[in-house]
């Protein structure tokens, strides 16, 4: 059966998570040899994902500075 473009970017985000079965990891990157359609979204996901990181960290950051996390915190254990 052959595996139709929509089904494979279907589990790209899995895929760059890490998170596909061994099978449907083989499946995904069997298509990726033979498509460069697929393999050029996969790139320009894996360049979304990573700016998306680049906000979030940003935003903990600035949050951070305000103190809020320093009042999440777990406090370290003492030595007995």
């Amino acid at each position: 059966m052959k595996i139709t473009c929509d089904v494979i970017q279907d589990l790209m985000p899995s895929y760059i998570d890490g998170i596909l079965s061994e099978d449907s990891r083989a499946l995904v990157e069997e298509h990726m040899g033979t498509c460069q359609e697929c393999r050029k979204m996969l790139e320009i996901m894996k360049e979304e994902q990573g700016k998306e990181q680049a906000r979030i960290r940003s935003s903990v950051a600035s949050v951070a500075g305000c103190g809020i996390l320093k009042v999440m915190q777990i406090p370290e254990a003492q030595p007995r």
